[in-house]
């Protein structure tokens, strides 16, 4: 069952506009709109899987952002509401090769194949997308070197989701980082990051961007550097090391701005599985994974594959293989 709405929308599941006089949106969480019944059946089982998201905190679009032109950009995504730190913003399902909405995208005038390079987002060791993905409305978040905003792929739901690093008000652009200053996966210097974005994206940081503040740049680089020290401090079987580096690492991450709630997703799990391998740092590692299952549930929901692993190392901690590998 649905019920009409009062102002145009888009529909959720084929994405096109719909004028107030034939919107509908979900009777149960009264936000989801859709242009007819067949777009509401094939939105609930399939695609999004509205039926697992209904109810549950996650933006949607024309009530909590849009897409709209933004100076010297182009079309961007604009909150309509404030955003609160590490609050769903937007979840999205991949949309296939097919989809006709990937010939709106950039580059205008491209192939398939050159506008799917250019918009594809990340989505871990999928196999089933060679590790990228298109996703509609997520592809119009346009780049900040310091973004408002991350995106994640959940293997469990095989959503998109896009979540807020800090408050974010309305009226704000929201923006995803398209390449990363000394990303521990994919380290990057600041030169190689501004030549890959104005060589794959066109784009050109201004002058104050924050990729040429010299004691930012050297600061995520530390930070990076700490992170790589933890992994091999754990691979030499220093984990008592490990485990304190981890910590000040996590440390770190809370009070340098520009961080991702990924990265101290991350850090707060090295210090667990670090710390659990040996009886003298035992007892001060378990809160940890306390703390990274909260804030996964926070970010990504309870039945996302990142809050399933850590609520079983949460019920037993003896099932990772670290438990007391050292044991003194």
């Amino acid at each position: 069952m649905m019920i009409t709405m009062s102002t145009d929308r888009h529909c959720a599941s084929c994405l096109k506009s719909v004028p107030a006089t034939q919107a509908k949106v979900c009777s149960k969480c009264k936000l989801r709109c859709y242009c007819s019944q067949t777009c509401q059946r094939k939105d609930w089982k399939g695609g999004h899987q509205h039926r697992h998201w209904c109810g549950t905190t996650c933006g949607e679009e024309d009530v909590d952002w849009e897409i709209r032109p933004v100076e010297g950009k182009g079309m961007g995504v604009v909150a309509l509401r404030e955003f609160q730190a590490k609050e769903r913003i937007m979840v999205e399902a991949p949309c296939g090769m097919d989809h006709d909405g990937i010939q709106t995208l950039m580059p205008h005038h491209g192939s398939i194949e050159d506008k799917v390079a250019l918009n594809s987002l990340g989505c871990g060791h999928n196999l089933t997308t060679n590790g990228h993905t298109i996703c509609l409305r997520m592809a119009r978040c346009n780049h900040d070197c310091n973004p408002n905003a991350s995106h994640f792929y959940d293997h469990a739901t095989g959503m998109k989701i896009l979540f807020a690093e800090r408050v974010i008000n309305a009226g704000e652009e929201i923006s995803i980082a398209y390449a990363k200053v000394w990303n521990p996966d994919n380290p990057l210097s600041p030169q190689q990051t501004r030549s890959l974005l104005q060589i794959k994206w066109n784009i050109t940081c201004p002058d104050d961007c924050c990729c040429r503040d010299e004691a930012w740049c050297r600061g995520r680089r530390e930070l990076m550097d700490m992170d790589r020290d933890v992994l091999q401090l754990g691979s030499m079987g220093e984990c008592r090391k490990a485990f304190y580096k981890a910590k000040r690492m996590l440390q770190a991450y809370e009070t340098t701005p520009g961080f991702s709630w990924l990265d101290k997703e991350r850090a707060m799990y090295d210090c667990f599985q670090m710390g659990i391998a040996q009886r003298s740092t035992l007892k001060a590692a378990i809160p940890f994974i306390h703390k990274v299952y909260n804030l996964a549930v926070e970010l990504f929901t309870a039945d996302s594959a990142s809050a399933l692993k850590y609520r079983r190392l949460l019920e037993d901690p003896k099932s990772h293989r670290n438990y007391l590998l050292i044991g003194a």
